[in-house]
């Protein structure tokens, strides 16, 4: 039977192999949970900006449902009017977007007329861009004319 320390001596460095396996083992899963850490602040910055571009769509849809109800035509024929946020003036934008970033259209719908047979319903487009362009929120409702109920 070897002694104790003759054993020891012969596995001299073999400390040192265990360190650096054991380091690289421990780097590998470092480097794995910050990666898995900055995708997910990623991905919660974009559910953010996409939440502020649905709020900012939302609000515009609701100001333009409070406007009077408008048949005066433009040069589109299907279009009542399309106007950009600086027009809207609604409140402050959030940070990141632009006026020019929100596009408001107010169409005509087809059939929809009253006994009269003027114009009753209208379609509402709000249109968001956001991070520089490259993602959109759209959203639709209608606008009926209540002038007459």
């Amino acid at each position: 039977m070897k002694s104790y320390w003759k054993r020891r001596r012969e596995q001299k460095g073999f400390a040192l192999i265990e360190v650096l396996i054991a380091t690289f083992i421990l780097g590998t899963a470092g480097v794995a949970f910050l990666l898995g850490l900055t995708t997910g602040i990623l991905g919660s910055q974009r559910v953010s900006q996409k939440r502020a571009a649905l709020d900012v769509a939302q609000s515009q849809m609701e100001y333009v449902k409070e406007q009077e109800f408008n048949t005066v035509p433009t040069q589109d024929p299907d279009l009542v009017w399309r106007i950009h946020y600086g027009t809207l003036a609604v409140g402050d934008l959030p940070d990141g977007f632009n006026q020019t970033d929100i596009t408001v259209e107010v169409k005509k719908t087809d059939g929809t007329t009253d006994a009269d047979g003027t114009e009753s319903v209208q379609l509402i487009n709000v249109t968001v861009q956001f991070d520089g362009g490259t993602r959109t929120v759209e959203l639709s409702g209608y606008k009926a004319d209540t002038t007459y109920i």
